[in-house]
């Protein structure tokens, strides 16, 4: 992505959702929960489980040249 969505940190599953849908129109913990059940995370995002806990971040577009 080129603009950034979310923080590059780990933001909490609840407050990711809220961000995604303030900045790009849709987005709900439901959706985000689905993306994890169905394994499609949506390109640019990943997200990790610390006990009970989800985080989310944008990650960097590890496709892009460098140099």
């Amino acid at each position: 992505m080129t603009t950034s969505i979310l923080p590059h940190e780990w933001t909490r599953e609840a407050e990711a959702a809220r961000v995604l849908r303030e900045k790009t129109g849709y987005g709900a913990i439901t959706t985000l929960q689905r993306w994890r059940r169905v394994n499609e995370i949506s390109s640019g995002f990943e997200w990790k489980k610390i006990s009970r806990a989800v985080f989310w971040r944008e990650i960097e577009n590890e496709t892009a040249p460098s140099g």
